[in-house]
């Protein structure tokens, strides 16, 4: 009888650790930013601006080849970097 108490409280005790374990912990998904987002970005505030995937990072580099674009007209000489 003791035996069979101690087995059934050993079981039950490994079951409740071992779920424990398995619980899913919480954290923190990355959401890219999208084309609207950068596109509201003022020319002046560009190159300020920290991407952090590279699906951001090509938006990126798409806003400043627009800001590039619009002040063009007024460089004396083109930019050819």
């Amino acid at each position: 009888m003791i035996r069979w108490l101690f087995v059934t409280l050993l079981f039950t005790s490994n079951c409740f650790a071992i779920d424990k374990q398995d619980e899913p912990k919480p954290s923190m998904r990355v959401v890219d930013r999208d084309w609207s987002y950068f596109k509201s970005i003022p020319c002046e505030q560009v190159n300020k601006l920290v991407f952090h995937s590279r699906s951001e990072e090509i938006l990126l580099a798409k806003r400043k080849r627009q800001c590039v674009e619009q002040y063009k007209a007024f460089l004396p000489v083109p930019i050819d970097r």
